[in-house]
Order: C-alpha cells, then structure tokens, then sequence
C-alpha cells in the first residue's frame, strides 16, 4: 500500500507583515517626494514681481513658500507630511478677509521690487527707520515713497501703499499639486512598495517575472 509524502512548511507570517509594513511605509515616502515636486513646480512658476491672479497659484517672487516646502516623515507611526510650515502657504491656499494691522493705522503694501527687498530686509524693525516720505497719489491713495539724500523723491526708488485692512483672495496650490501629481503618486507607491516586499521577502510582484 503506498503512502503519501511528508508535507512540510515554513510559517513566516508575522515576518510577512513585518517585511510588508516596512514595504508601505517606503511607498509612502517616495509617494510623498512625488507631491513635494509638483508642489515644487507649481509654485515655482517666476513671477517677476507680478502676483498671481485670484483663483490661480502663486507665483514665486522672494520665493519664500517654494523654500519652505519639506517632506516629513514619521516612519515609526507609518506618517509622511507634506508641506509648508510657511504661514502665507496657508494665507495663498484659501485666502484672508480683512487682515487689519497690529500695530498703527496702516499695512505697507510694496508695489515694486525695491519695496519688497527693503521689506524683507527689516528684520522686524519698522518702515519708519528707512528714508520714506508720504505723498497722495492722484485716485487718493496714500503713498509711501523713497527719498534722496537730498530729501527728493527718489526716481524708481521703493514704494508702499499704505491701507487700514486688506484681503488676500486664495490662490489655491495644494490642491491642484495634488491633482497633478495623483495618478503619479499612486503608480510610485505601488511600485516602490512591492519592490520592498520582493526585496524583503523574495515575493515577486503578482504578473512581473
């Protein structure tokens, strides 16, 4: 009378699900790099001192929000973050009705470059510690403009509008990153995570010889 084989096997389940989490969490890493490089490109767009139109992403003028965009991860909680700590990230993305001054009348608003550097280049101090004199322009707005030594309007020199509230209107970025950049997003973190798996595990993909 014959008799069947021994049938032997090797239970390596929890050492699976290890392999397979690691794998995950690898997948969501590069997928998250993914989203960063379309953040990257569409608010990396130079604006030449020209802001973007309601409703369209902001443009890079100092470059400030396109600096600050990070990726962050928590591997241990199985977390990736993507993003900006940047306030005005937030101020573009959906917009800010009625931001008001802390401090004085008026917000100084730079209507050129110049402005914007000498803006930048405050370091918290105020716009009364630079060489500026107010005028009115001829629509009645107030006017903050640059001085000579000589105390004459300086020709192309910086120049501020000065307002007692002001709105931004959102500029949506994030969302349309994010769009762009899904169907990427999901096909990178499906391959990069059974890449992990294979190499963990020795699992081939499914289909992939």
């Amino acid at each position: 009378m014959a008799t069947n084989p021994a049938v032997t096997f090797t239970w390596n389940g929890p050492q699976f699900v290890a392999a397979t989490k690691e794998s995950v969490k690898d997948g969501l890493l590069a997928a998250g790099v993914v989203l960063l490089r379309s953040m990257e490109k569409t608010v990396g767009v130079n604006g030449g001192g020209i802001p973007s139109a309601p409703g369209e992403p902001p443009r890079k003028q100092q470059g400030n929000l396109f600096k600050s965009l990070h990726v962050q991860e928590k591997r241990a909680l199985g977390i990736v973050r993507v993003g900006t700590n940047y306030p005005v990230g937030r101020w573009m993305e959906f917009g800010v009705p009625n931001i008001k001054p802390k401090r004085g009348r008026y917000l100084a608003i730079p209507l050129n470059k110049k402005a914007q550097r000498m803006y930048a280049g405050l370091g918290g101090a105020s716009l009364r510690t630079k060489n500026l004199t107010l005028i009115k322009s001829k629509s009645g707005n107030l006017i903050l403009v640059e001085k000579t030594p000589g105390g004459k309007i300086k020709k192309n020199g910086a120049a501020f509008v000065l307002k007692d509230h002001v709105t931004i209107k959102a500029r949506p970025w994030v969302w349309p990153s994010y769009n762009k950049a899904r169907t990427d997003m999901q096909n990178t973190f499906r391959n990069v995570t059974w890449a992990g798996i294979t190499r963990r595990t020795g699992l081939a993909r499914p289909g992939v010889k």
